[in-house]
């Protein structure tokens, strides 16, 4: 009798799991169909709401972080993109985003340093290991142009 208790158990869990996913899920979806027609703030309030049904999920911490870049928020970007990363370190996209609310922040060293620690963490990872080796290009050449202005204010001074 206790183990059809357990088994009930286990198949009324797997029910609200699969409950759960499916709603999760449709929010994503959601969030994806606002982003797409631009509607950014709706889009972050789909994937918050997907978060309730599964808050360890990278993907949705990934996608509300490139709307609140495309938002300019990029302090909530960067902890979204910080969040993806640390649920799921092997993922291309979440470093991309958290390098990227960097950068956006003015902190452009910082983005290249961890550009760098993401390919070596994504390195089994080839189609995202290209966009991170793209965005390091692109953040060195801001960099250099960062710095070549600063000498060129020097100069002036």
């Amino acid at each position: 009798m206790g183990e059809e208790c357990c088994t009930l158990t286990d198949k009324v869990k797997k029910h609200e799991c699969y409950k759960c996913d499916a709603e999760c899920e449709r929010k994503k979806l959601c969030g994806n169909i606002a982003f797409e027609k631009q509607q950014y703030v709706c889009a972050i309030q789909y994937y918050t709401a997907a978060m309730q049904f599964s808050p360890h999920n990278h993907v949705l911490f990934s996608n509300r972080a490139l709307c609140f870049i495309r938002l300019e928020d990029y302090w909530h970007a960067l902890c979204d993109g910080k969040k993806a990363i640390v649920l799921k370190n092997s993922w291309p996209k979440g470093h991309y985003r958290f390098c990227e609310a960097l950068l956006l922040l003015g902190e452009t060293e910082r983005a290249v340093t961890s550009n760098k620690k993401a390919q070596e963490l994504c390195r089994n990872c080839p189609s995202g290991i290209r966009d991170l080796i793209q965005q390091h290009i692109r953040l060195v050449r801001e960099m250099d142009a960062a710095e070549a202005e600063h000498g060129n204010l020097l100069m002036f001074l």
